[in-house]
């Protein structure tokens, strides 16, 4: 199991540096960024990201793979000292804190092992912890 949380590890990371986007640049293990993101999220995905009421708050796989199209972002300081992971023979947790814009958030996806020993993420929360000035 430790391999598993060092594999949620990686798929932490790699699902930040997808969200990047980019226009379709963006490759990862050889996939486009939307080619990576169809295989790890999973079909009953859900992200509920931290600006309540925006219109993009909360999204299905589709609508964060649409949105990610059109609105491509920069990159995120992932802070490496704070990522916690766990995980048991079917279901992980990885959490962790990044820097966007100056802000802070905590992040936490949660992700379960498909029959075939695939991991996929189905669900992803982000919350602001840096106020608004």
């Amino acid at each position: 199991m430790a391999d598993d949380c060092v594999e949620l590890r990686a798929l932490n990371f790699k699902t930040f540096r997808a969200e990047e986007g980019g226009g379709g640049e963006t490759q990862i293990d050889g996939q486009s960024w939307e080619e990576f993101l169809q295989d790890v999220l999973a079909d009953e995905f859900q992200i509920v990201r931290s600006k309540v009421g925006a219109p993009h708050q909360k999204q299905n796989k589709a609508a964060m793979v649409e949105w990610i199209k059109t609105h491509p972002r920069g990159s995120v300081r992932i802070h490496e000292p704070e990522v916690v992971s766990w995980c048991s023979e079917t279901m992980g947790v990885v959490t962790c804190t990044v820097t966007f814009n100056d802000k802070d958030y905590q992040n936490v996806k949660v992700f379960t092992k498909q029959s075939q020993g695939k991991w996929q993420c189905v669900y992803w929360q982000v919350t602001q912890l840096t106020p608004d000035k």
